[in-house]
């Protein structure tokens, strides 16, 4: 059996994977799931873990994660080879991917079949409320609809971002209904998304906006000293998660390692992806040196932002 699970809504498509791997989980043998990344498999480690067997026999769940977006040519052929000749009733494969899948692909068309695919994309409209007051009713959230829309204008369709600001609101109202006040002191996002666009920006080489991004950030009021500090956060993050994806450990297990909320991993995951660790290791020390200049005077701290930010995106 296969199973094809994809689109951008990467939180509803978890929420499925995980409900899958728990009815798994609740039968023995132990070894009975296996997941590996899509960037981390060959040709032989997918026929290994797709004709594999546990020691004690029983039913299997191979997941294979992003293979779409990362795996070579030969993997792919090696898997469309094995859905056409198939493999054992036991073994139950799925085809993970977080993200808008290419439909040209001829493995993306042998695998959107009825009953075996679903794609997920992002909600909108009546369904994306629908969903947003289901959430907040799980949390124990007691929200109006007003300021649930207050609370979508800043979230969209991101279901982590909002899973992650419900989460707050109850532990913050803790049985009460919340209020507008409530919502400007917890919403977070708005700052560390800028700043965390900021940095993808510059690494990017994009210094327009990067640089516009600091001004907006120097406008508001935003001190230059805390800015430098939630730069290097952001970076920080960059560069554990750019380690932690390369060493093959899944988003949802990166997430638990780290400590932080799932959304802010996926927000990472991908930019990671596109800066090698050296960049993002020489952008740290870029900062550090810039903090020291600021410390010791050499540098006004507003002067230490922007040379900070040209320097980036030449790194």
């Amino acid at each position: 059996m296969i199973l094809f699970l994809h689109g951008e809504d990467s939180f509803s498509s978890r929420q499925k994977l995980l409900a899958i791997k728990q009815k798994f989980i609740a039968r023995p043998p132990a070894d009975n799931i296996e997941t590996i990344a899509g960037d981390k498999i060959t040709p032989d480690r997918l026929r290994q873990a797709i004709l594999g067997q546990t020691l004690l026999g029983g039913a299997r769940l191979v997941v294979f994660e992003d293979l779409l977006l990362y795996a070579a040519d030969a993997v792919r052929a090696v898997l469309a080879h094995l859905v056409e000749t198939g493999w054992s009733d036991e073994t139950t494969v799925i085809i993970y991917e977080t993200h808008k899948c290419d439909r040209r692909l001829v493995l993306f068309k042998t695998l959107n079949q009825p009953k075996q695919a679903e794609e997920f994309t992002p909600l909108v409209g009546p369904a994306l409320r629908r969903c947003a007051k289901q959430m907040a009713a799980t949390y124990q959230v007691m929200v109006s609809d007003a300021l649930l829309e207050m609370i979508l204008a800043s979230t969209g369709s991101d279901l982590w971002w909002l899973d992650n600001e419900l989460r707050k609101l109850s532990a913050y109202a803790y049985g009460r209904p919340v209020t507008q006040d409530d919502i400007r002191l917890l919403l977070g996002g708005s700052g560390a998304t800028n700043l965390f666009q900021l940095v993808v920006a510059a690494l990017a080489r994009d210094l327009t906006q990067a640089q516009h991004i600091l001004i907006r950030s120097l406008t508001t009021g935003e001190d230059e000293i805390k800015l430098m500090g939630a730069i290097a956060y952001q970076l920080r993050h960059l560069v554990r998660i750019h380690e932690l994806r390369t060493s093959g450990v899944p988003m949802e297990e990166a997430a638990r390692v780290l400590g932080l909320p799932p959304f802010v991993v996926r927000a990472n995951w991908q930019s990671a992806a596109r800066f090698d660790l050296k960049q993002l290791s020489q952008a740290y020390d870029h900062l550090l040196q810039c903090d020291w200049n600021i410390k010791t005077g050499v540098w006004d701290p507003e002067d230490a932002l922007e040379l900070f930010t040209l320097k980036l995106a030449v790194t």
